[in-house]
């Protein structure tokens, strides 16, 4: 909801690939103290790397402690309920083919 990040995600030469993920999946972040599920992490293309690689990013989620019951995968070893945790943040991903 910030917009310090407003003139880097509307910059005509770059893409967001994480636009390409389903809105109920796209998200990065997650704080118990509101409980809430939000993307603060992104990946910048250039518009012409975008459109050579047309995949969708995957978002790595295992170090999310358990009371981000909105993900149900497999966690890192010894994640536990609150921590510890490998990170509150889940960095997007995304193999790109350079030619």
């Amino acid at each position: 909801d910030s917009t310090s990040l407003t003139s880097l995600l509307s910059h005509p030469g770059l893409v967001n690939v994480a636009d390409r993920i389903t809105e109920t999946d796209r998200w990065t972040h997650y704080w118990a103290g509101g409980n809430q599920y939000k993307l603060l992490d992104y990946l910048l293309l250039s518009k012409s790397l975008a459109d050579a690689n047309t995949q969708t990013p995957g978002i790595m989620r295992k170090g999310l402690p358990y009371r981000a019951e909105r993900y149900d995968g497999d966690r890192f070893n010894n994640i536990g309920e609150s921590s510890p945790k490998a990170s509150d943040h889940c960095p997007i991903y995304m193999d790109l083919t350079l030619s």
